[in-house]
């Protein structure tokens, strides 16, 4: 059976050291906009929040959720650095587990940028692509533009 659980601020470090190895591979593909320490200070700090997916007492799945609140006053649940094993065991659970939360806390939305296999996960809910991120690096002298 597996549960889905938020972790406790107190408590976030006791399980770090579990999940910031598959975090961390998430936090990379930010390239260099976030580091895994910067991410850790916000889910002590409060502003953000580590959720498990366990099985068995394993931690099998990890999801960093941030509320956001945007200028025009739009609040935002957004999916953050979704890592671990067998997501087809526990994604479906996390997801109706973030919708309830998110509701709880006052969001109209949920919302996250992801890898297109990652991507699957959330249009299987019905959510809407809206945009797909790109990034053009200045400081290599020849990127990967076929000239």
């Amino acid at each position: 059976m597996t549960v889905i659980t938020a972790v406790p601020r107190e408590h976030v470090r006791n399980v770090w050291q579990m999940v910031s190895p598959w975090l961390d591979k998430a936090i990379e593909r930010t390239h260099g906009r976030y580091h895994s320490v910067d991410i850790l200070t916000s889910i002590i700090d409060g502003t953000a929040s580590l959720w498990l997916a366990m099985r068995d007492k394993e931690i099998i799945g990890s999801l960093v959720f941030t509320v956001s609140v945007y200028p025009s006053g739009l609040k935002v649940g957004r999916l953050d650095y979704l890592a671990g094993k067998d997501r087809d065991e526990w994604f479906d659970q996390m997801w109706d587990t973030l919708k309830e939360y998110g509701k709880r806390e006052g969001c109209l939305r949920l919302e996250m940028m992801a890898r297109p296999g990652t991507g699957l996960y959330a249009k299987k809910y019905g959510s809407k692509v809206l945009a797909t991120f790109y990034e053009y690096d200045l400081t290599k002298e020849e990127n990967d533009d076929g000239r």
